[in-house]
């Protein structure tokens, strides 16, 4: 494979990788993707990517159930730390985040 360091993907390869990315799970929709090849094997690979932040919150308050109980002393404050929870989820994925795909 030829490739010029600085050059983008190609449209062929963009629409794959953009789809490829719009599969990830918790992934709403993947916009303004820029990409730049930095060696033959390495592209760097930008965008807007929008998450469905209440699945993936509702998971983590599911999988951290067992612990939200050990660590509450009462239901207010277990209905505290879901909505911290929550909170948290929603912040991390709407400042900053990074998806990283795999071949």
């Amino acid at each position: 494979m030829n490739v010029l360091t600085g050059y983008g993907l190609d449209p062929k390869d963009y629409l794959r990788m953009k789809a490829k990315m719009e599969k990830t799970p918790g992934v709403e929709s993947v916009d303004e993707l820029k990409s730049i090849y930095l060696s033959v094997y390495d592209i760097k690979v930008s965008g807007t990517i929008k998450f469905d932040t209440k699945a993936i919150a509702e998971h983590a308050v599911r999988s951290l159930e067992r612990d939200i109980s050990r660590i509450a002393r009462n239901p207010q404050e277990v209905a505290a730390l879901k909505q911290l929870i929550r909170k948290d989820v929603d912040l991390l994925f709407t400042h900053t985040t990074e998806l990283v795909l795999e071949n």
